[in-house]
């Protein structure tokens, strides 16, 4: 009996040894370690890629990943430091516009340079036909006229110096001889001078002057009348001007030629009757100015 107990035995433990599972022995831990099991390692290769979004700090979508990839990015959200309240540091402040007052107060170098004129876009031309606003001309006719006893005077005054649309400048004038006054508008360009209005009546192509070039002459026609311009000098009341603008007008009946100084303004204005005679009436000259 007990021979047939002990061969069911043998039996028994042949058939486990071959053909049951193979025993695994356990997992050595530190005995000072942490007794909490750790969760298998991960298997890269089942992880799906990650498309990252392209907003900077916005959270990937979990759209498309696999449970397991879910849970590891979940496990590294989770494991972002809490921020702490520390102060950020001052950031510089943006630079501002300087302040009106601040920006309106000359430098000294500012303050040592005269303003420009609007008449120094006609460069050297402006400096024969002053046009500066307060500027003003005084002069006297040669002779008094037929049945008076004293010269008459002739007071010309700049009212209006400003640029004209389109380039160019318009000024504005005022000539008082006695107890009467009148206006004359002008436009300067860069090389002539046309006499815009007299009053209230509009002129057209009613040319003072046109600019000459050095050493030569220019000519032109307005109102019937001819004209000519080049440089020249002047004699005024014993007192000469090397360098002027002299014009001629010749009309039907007389000859007149200004004098254009330079820096000055006009400084002469001569009538020439028939054959040539100077007509002291209704000639004048600078006794003062430009002031």
């Amino acid at each position: 009996m007990k021979r047939i107990f002990l061969g069911l035995v043998l039996m028994f433990l042949a058939h486990s040894l071959a053909g049951g599972e193979t025993l695994q022995p356990p997992v050595p831990t530190d005995p000072g370690a942490s007794l909490d099991i750790l969760p298998p390692p991960l298997d890269l290769d089942q992880l799906t890629p990650v498309t990252l979004p392209s907003a900077p700090g916005a959270a990937p979508s979990a759209a498309g990943l696999t449970p397991q990839a879910a849970a590891v990015l979940k496990s590294l959200d989770d494991a972002q430091p809490t921020p702490t309240n520390v102060p950020e540091k001052p950031q510089a402040a943006a630079p501002t516009s300087t302040p009106l007052a601040l920006a309106a107060t000359p430098t000294p170098e500012a303050a040592e340079k005269p303003a420009v004129s609007p008449a120094a876009s006609l460069g050297a031309f402006a400096d024969y036909f002053p046009t500066a606003k307060g500027t003003k001309w005084s002069y006297e006719y040669l002779k008094p006229a037929p049945g008076e006893e004293a010269k008459k005077t002739r007071i010309v005054e700049s009212l209006v110096q400003e640029p004209a649309a389109g380039g160019g400048l318009n000024a504005l004038f005022k000539i008082t001889e006695g107890d009467k006054s009148s206006q004359e508008k002008y436009f300067l360009s860069a090389d002539k001078i046309a006499r815009l209005a007299m009053d209230d009546q509009a002129l057209t192509d009613d040319f003072v002057f046109q600019f000459p070039a050095k050493g030569a002459v220019v000519r032109w026609m307005s109102g019937g009348n001819y004209f000519k311009a080049s440089f020249g000098s002047a004699q005024v009341y014993q007192k000469t001007y090397p360098d002027c603008v002299i014009v001629t007008e010749k009309t039907k009946s007389a000859t007149v030629i200004f004098y254009y100084g330079k820096a000055i303004g006009l400084v002469a204005v001569e009538v020439y009757g028939k054959g040539m005679k100077l007509d002291q009436t209704k000639s004048i000259a600078l006794v003062q100015g430009p002031a």
